[in-house]
């Protein structure tokens, strides 16, 4: 049985299907992420196609979790893809609930475990790469905002003052955000999801 929906309304159930999608596509891509050789000076690499397909669903996939929570706390749902906009505003004890999850996974995680990848394009001299292997929930979707606009445009050269353009993604530690918010929207659901 279908349900009615009104013009513009929003359909969590749905919302948490596709999400979930989103992550499951990304996720086929997140271990070779770890297997691109550092300090790479490939115009592009080989693996270029799949990382922006990840980048692009993995951020697709926060997004759509994030207003889904919003959505389930009667919190507007605004129309844009800024990741740390659109979790700033939730409420406190809900943000700490998705933070204690967030902390445990990846304090759970090994120690080698690679994640996260900075693509930078500008001169030959190689940038440093940044592990983000400590970096707390809110500072993560900080650095990760605009993933979804940034990872989908990568072929285009926009280099800043110092002759780079990079583009970070913290991948495993978006895939442990993702598992968090999905938890959350489970543990407020109210017969909708």
């Amino acid at each position: 049985m279908s349900k009615l929906l009104v013009s513009g309304e929003f359909d969590p159930q749905s919302a948490l299907l596709c999400a979930e999608s989103f992550q499951r596509l990304s996720e086929q891509f997140i271990d070779n992420i770890g297997k691109i050789p550092e300090e790479s000076t490939h115009d592009s690499p080989r693996e270029l196609g799949n990382l922006v397909s990840s980048a692009t669903n993995l951020s697709l996939a926060l997004e759509i979790y994030l207003k889904t929570l919003r959505n389930q706390l009667g919190l507007p749902i605004p129309k844009i893809h800024d990741l740390w906009e659109l979790y700033r505003v939730l409420p406190p004890e809900v943000k700490i609930e998705i933070e204690d999850m967030y902390d445990r996974s990846w304090r759970s995680l090994p120690k080698d475990t690679p994640v996260s990848i900075t693509i930078a394009k500008g001169p030959r001299d190689a940038p440093i790469r940044k592990n983000h292997k400590s970096i707390k929930l809110a500072e993560l979707l900080k650095i990760s905002a605009d993933v979804f606009v940034s990872w989908r445009y990568i072929f285009v050269y926009e280099p800043k003052e110092s002759g780079y353009e990079f583009h970070q993604l913290p991948y495993r530690l978006l895939v442990l955000a993702c598992e968090a918010l999905k938890a959350s929207i489970l543990n407020h659901d109210k017969g909708n999801v």
